[in-house]
């Protein structure tokens, strides 16, 4: 089993160093270390309003942050794109998560 392990292991490695060769900046560039976050213990809504108030202003802002895209130039770049949706599904993931999980 523990051979399993390091054989997936050295694999993976030659994959990342393969995808990003020394001297591309690594898995991830350094505008990327910039925008990684630090685990935050959430707060969570302890009242029903609250709860609706959290649900309505992710939606709201969800909403807003897509019709900002759809409304973006056409030379935007596919990894901007999808970027920018990512961003915005993984802000509606965690409220929604939150929410659900004290549902």
């Amino acid at each position: 089993m523990r051979i399993l392990q390091v054989i997936s292991s050295f694999l993976v490695l030659l994959w990342v160093n393969a995808c990003h060769p020394p001297g591309s900046g690594g898995p991830l560039a350094q505008e990327d270390k910039a925008s990684i976050r630090t685990l935050e213990i959430p707060v969570f809504e302890n009242t029903t309003e609250a709860v609706l108030t959290s649900e309505e202003a992710i939606l709201r802002t969800t909403d807003a942050a897509l019709q900002n895209l759809i409304t973006k130039p056409s030379l935007a770049t596919f990894a901007e794109s999808f970027g920018e949706l990512d961003r915005i599904q993984s802000e509606l993931v965690r409220v929604w998560s939150r929410l659900y999980l004290i549902l």
